[in-house]
């Protein structure tokens, strides 16, 4: 996370306020929002470990993740990839997620930022709640359908 911070405060400073330098500032914004999301919730597992989680193969993680029906992110610096630990119950996976990935994967537009993300952020029509605390509380359907509008 310093890291970050000081990645972001080099283009910040670099970029100042001049108005054709606002991509630059909006990308410094999204680094920091990224590492932060990645400690959230339990932070993010391995392949091996998130493979524990399921009972499955490593082999099989990384399918699911090719096929978007697991979350997580490429770690370049680790040539790895990491899946968030809040995606995981003690019956797998968590209830309704997997049925939520595969509407998220109807998109072109939502990458694997944008669908970890999609989980994160609070919601005006989940009455300012995450769609992860509505499908912790037992309302799929609700995210469901924020994901169809998320989607078209």
């Amino acid at each position: 996370m310093e890291v970050a911070r000081a990645v972001a405060d080099a283009i910040n400073a670099e970029a100042g306020s001049r108005p054709d330098r606002a991509l630059d500032r909006a990308a410094a914004r999204g680094l920091i929002l990224r590492e932060e999301a990645k400690q959230q919730e339990g932070g993010h597992l391995s392949a091996d470990e998130a493979a524990r989680m399921l009972g499955i193969s490593k082999t099989s993680v990384l399918e699911r993740y090719k096929k978007g029906r697991i979350l997580g992110w490429r770690e370049p610096r680790q040539n790895a990839v990491r899946f968030p630990y809040w995606q995981f119950s003690v019956d797998g996976m968590l209830k309704g997620l997997p049925e939520i990935l595969v509407i998220l994967g109807h998109s072109t537009h939502i990458d694997d930022w944008g669908r970890i993300m999609f989980f994160l952020n609070s919601r005006e029509s989940l009455r300012g709640e995450r769609p992860l605390d509505a499908l912790r509380q037992g309302r799929p359907r609700e995210v469901e359908r924020l994901a169809w509008s998320d989607v078209e």
